[in-house]
């Protein structure tokens, strides 16, 4: 139920300040027989091109001529780092990891590149490739802040967050004013299922950045996994003053229901299903809240019997792959008492 969240963060306009300073010199009328000479370099007129037209917000145009840079010198490192993020802004992964292999290839020793690639890989969701990225990065450069929080997300989301707690506490160490590097240590432990510790990284994150919903929202799953639902109740309430979701009153119907409050969970449900006919988890609540009831009533309420297994097909026909609710539809039907 985690939501692993993790920023794009650019590292493209230091470098490409300096570097447009100095190829403009360059191409400039009048240049010097000195830096004639390093005008010469294949691409780089079309680089600057390139550049520019970044720079102008034009990205069509940058791609153009940074294609045309790579295609007259293919190993044209800046020209093939600007492109990259080009298509990383674009949100074209596959081909903003392409070019920066080709980075990485050209400069194996610059621990940005290593982190640049594997951070398309993890939003490709290539996750043995992201780990080896950021593994690469941080062999270069161990002190590096996103390098090791995203390889203790990456770790987790292979199911071995044991391996990847080292990195987001020392993600936590590098920054200890990072609230990203908080929610995301939090994240590692509750998957690890040391939920104390992870109650008391999200409360510094959201400490640090009172503004992180989603770091609340994981503070409300954590405090129900403690089974401390009038505090998760709470969080919650405190959250939908400032936002509503599907998401959000689905998982606050699931508190309700484990606090024992089947009305205000149904509510809930309902509200998650207003806000999107299609959550078949909110479906899923209603037909847990009424076969709850059902049991309730010494299996002698039908109605309510009935109406759970309503919402159970109508979730199974949104995502039949859902073996509990193929169980439950199974064991429920034609059950009575009086036969």
């Amino acid at each position: 139920m985690q939501k692993l969240v993790f920023e794009i963060i650019g590292r493209t306009r230091g470098m490409l300040f300096g570097t447009l300073a100095v190829l403009a010199a360059i191409l400039a009328p009048g240049c010097t027989q000195e830096t004639a000479t390093v005008a010469e370099v294949r691409g780089g007129d079309q680089y600057v091109r390139g550049a520019l037209a970044y720079q102008e917000g034009d990205r069509e145009r940058a791609i153009v001529a940074l294609h045309a840079a790579i295609q007259e010198n293919p190993n044209l490192i800046m020209a093939r780092f600007l492109l990259g993020n080009v298509y990383k802004d674009k949100g074209e992964y596959q081909a903003a990891a392409d070019q920066y292999q080709r980075v990485v290839d050209l400069d194996p020793y610059v621990y940005s590149n290593h982190y640049n690639l594997g951070l398309m890989y993890h939003l490709l969701s290539r996750l043995q490739e992201a780990m080896s990225g950021y593994t690469k990065a941080i062999q270069l450069n161990p002190d590096d802040l996103k390098s090791n929080m995203y390889l203790g997300l990456v770790y987790t989301a292979l199911g071995r967050p044991e391996a990847g707690l080292q990195y987001s506490k020392k993600a936590a160490q590098i920054d200890p004013r990072s609230p990203e590097a908080y929610a995301n240590l939090a994240v590692v432990h509750d998957a690890i299922g040391e939920y104390a510790q992870a109650e008391l990284a999200y409360r510094r994150a959201i400490e640090l950045d009172s503004g992180r919903i989603e770091t609340a929202v994981n503070l409300a799953g954590n405090l129900t996994a403690q089974k401390r639902y009038k505090e998760a109740i709470s969080v919650y309430e405190q959250i939908l003053k400032g936002v509503d979701s599907s998401l959000l009153r689905q998982r606050f119907g699931y508190t309700l229901l484990q606090n024992g409050q089947p009305e205000d969970a149904l509510r809930e449900f309902n509200k998650a299903l207003k806000l999107n006919a299609r959550n078949y988890q909110a479906m899923n609540g209603i037909g847990d809240t009424l076969l709850a009831q059902y049991r309730q009533s010494a299996m002698l309420d039908e109605k309510k019997r009935s109406q759970a297994l309503d919402y159970f097909k109508k979730s199974l026909e949104l995502n039949s792959q859902q073996p509990r609710l193929t169980a439950l539809v199974k064991e429920y039907t034609n059950t009575s008492l009086f036969p």
